[in-house]
């Protein structure tokens, strides 16, 4: 096998997030330490693959508080590495990977950040026009700006390239453009850490209007700026004696705050991502993880569990809830014989059901059937069912229809549901850390709907702008280019997407409805809970009361409990029976009664 050697930057696309804080937390990893990434083959232990629970920015502190004690909300910053990455040279799939650090490893980074969302053509044209592409200015934001130079100038905000060093925070480098030419806007800060990674946490979520304008819509309104952005990460890297070697670019997304970090999107921007990339025929490259078999762990199993860990975010989706039904999606210390069913391939309907297990038999391949009914067919969009999931609206209009699975999500959800597969409840696999750590900085974010959407929109499910898996090409894809297209300011779109009904947007991100009790009476019913659940951003009047008050809302975080109330999580890695999970909204500095500022 013919191999080929370069130097790579992985997250290829690493996410960042607001803050009002100057201190920072880490943005999601895989689960693993140091030695792990010294060393150059897969790792197959699935726990160190998984994401990990939210550190401090030393990377193993684990997070106790969103807020500093004064109670601002600490900023993500995304930690960027540089691995020297062996392909094979037919397919580009890895052969081995290992981190370049410490001695005898110069890294120097560059990193550049811009928000063009003010010269970015107005949200819904830009969606239904297609003459919108002409960039004529009936369609642009801020139309009365004229002139390309002009335009860039005073309309986009532009950090210019940068050459971060320091150790910390408080030496960083940072990001800061204008706005109109005089509006000084921090976009984020950037900075390497002793073994040479850069660091990179965005901005304080300072929005505002050049003249004092209103804000009329939820995407675009003209006058105004936001501190979201993205951008371009490069790097040299310089190995004892040896030339300098430009590793390969990656991309940086700084994206609004996520107030449900233990809770996962039904699409997240990985699967979206993935699919886009399947979407190029003309490529050659063997996918992570891309197998036509269906894997009950691997691909079934996350979207139950997503699912319905909705039901903490969203009321519906905790009023639809049955324990004895969907508890079964999640396993507990020991699977109950309903999940063992649901992941058995070999199982088939039973006429004469003469035990329990019979019973249950035929319960799980209705449970299998019922699922796939209620999905939506991503290749036959016109088809919308009556009872649908998830309870979240679609990509292409604020209406009630579904949002569907990616066509490769529902070719594995129709596989199980016809018990075609491997359906065994541990599969061996591998994966190496370059890999995983594209994967989990992307699972933690939201792939839909893209209206126009959270972390970033639609651009993201556009195959051509990728020259490899999860990597923009930067010949496509420039500094601000991948946020322009979302709302202006983001607290807008924000305030707007709330639960319209009984469909949400954005829940694992923005929440729609919450737990507040701190005591859940253990024998509450699903149904009952819903009705106890309060509006997530309770106090905050419109949108210009988001802009306001948004880093004031609370955060929805996991609390163990034991006993547990009925309506919790199981907790496999406790040794009492009866410990579990809540997921229960805390940290909330603004009064949910009177509509003000509380302290910490």
């Amino acid at each position: 096998m013919a191999t080929t050697m370069t130097y790579e930057i992985h997250p290829a696309i690493g996410i960042a997030r607001l803050g009002a804080s100057n201190e920072c937390f880490l943005a999601p990893e895989p689960n693993c330490v140091q030695s792990d990434y010294d060393q150059p083959a897969k790792i197959t232990d699935a726990a160190k693959l998984k994401r990990w629970a939210a550190r401090e920015i030393d990377g193993t502190t684990l997070l106790q508080k969103y807020r500093d004690n004064p109670g601002k909300l600490k900023r993500q910053a995304v930690r960027f590495r540089v691995f020297k990455v062996e392909r094979d040279t037919l397919t580009k799939s890895v052969v081995t990977c290992q981190e370049m650090h410490g001695a005898g490893v110069t890294v120097n980074w560059k990193v550049q950040l811009k928000n063009r969302k003010a010269a970015a053509l107005r949200f819904l044209d830009d969606r239904f026009d297609p003459s919108a592409v002409n960039q004529d200015s009936q369609y642009l934001r801020n139309p009365d700006v004229t002139g390309a130079a002009n335009r860039n100038k005073l309309l986009v905000i532009d950090s210019k390239i940068q050459s971060p060093t320091g150790n910390d925070v408080a030496n960083a480098q940072v990001l800061q453009g204008k706005f109109m030419d005089s509006i000084p806007v921090t976009l984020g800060h950037a900075w390497t850490d002793n073994e040479g990674r850069l660091l990179v946490a965005g901005g304080f979520g300072q929005s505002g209007a050049a003249n004092a304008e209103d804000l009329e819509t939820f995407a675009d309104n003209d006058g105004w700026y936001d501190d979201t952005s993205d951008g371009t990460v490069t790097a040299t890297v310089k190995v004892g004696g040896a030339a300098p070697v430009h590793a390969v670019a990656a991309h940086i997304i700084v994206a609004p705050f996520d107030f449900a970090p233990e809770i996962n999107s039904f699409v997240t921007l990985y699967d979206a991502a993935y699919q886009a990339v399947v979407n190029r025929t003309d490529w050659p490259y063997q996918l992570p993880g891309l197998t036509e078999t269906t894997d009950f762990t691997l691909h079934i199993l996350p979207i139950l569990e997503r699912t319905r860990g909705y039901r903490w975010v969203n009321s519906p989706t905790m009023r639809a809830d049955v324990r004895e039904k969907h508890a079964a999606w999640k396993p507990g210390k020991v699977p109950d014989k309903l999940f063992t069913f649901l992941g058995d391939p070999t199982i088939f309907p039973i006429p004469n059901p003469a035990t329990d297990d019979d019973n249950l038999i035929n319960r799980a391949i209705s449970v299998r059937k019922m699922f796939l009914k209620h999905l939506r067919d991503p290749d036959d969009i016109a088809k919308v069912r009556e009872v649908k999931m998830p309870r979240l609206h679609d990509d292409d209009s604020n209406s009630n229809a579904v949002l569907p699975l990616t066509q490769i999500q529902y070719r594995h959800m129709a596989n199980w549901a016809k018990g075609n597969g491997n359906f065994q409840n541990a599969p061996a696999y591998g994966e190496f850390l370059c890999d995983a750590t594209d994967r989990v900085a992307l699972e933690a974010c939201s792939g839909g709907p893209f209206y126009p959407g959270m972390e970033v929109p639609r651009i993201m499910k556009d195959g051509s702008k990728y020259i490899a898996p999860f990597r923009f090409n930067p010949a496509a894809v420039k500094a601000g280019d991948i946020t322009a297209g979302l709302a202006v300011p983001w607290q807008a779109d924000f305030f707007e997407c709330q639960m319209d009904g009984d469909n949400g947007w954005w829940p694992a991100t923005r929440p729609d409805k919450v737990i507040v009790e701190q005591q859940v009476d253990p024998k509450i019913m699903s149904d009952v809970m819903s009705e106890h659940m309060e509006e997530w951003d309770n106090n905050v009047a419109d949108m210009d009361e988001m802009v306001l008050y948004w880093q004031e809302l609370g955060i929805v975080k996991r609390v163990p409990v034991d006993p547990a109330p009925r309506i919790a999580d199981p907790d496999p890695g406790s040794a009492s029976p009866t410990a579990g999970f809540l997921y229960i909204e805390d940290e909330r500095t603004r009064d949910r009664e009177r509509g003000r500022s509380l302290k910490p």
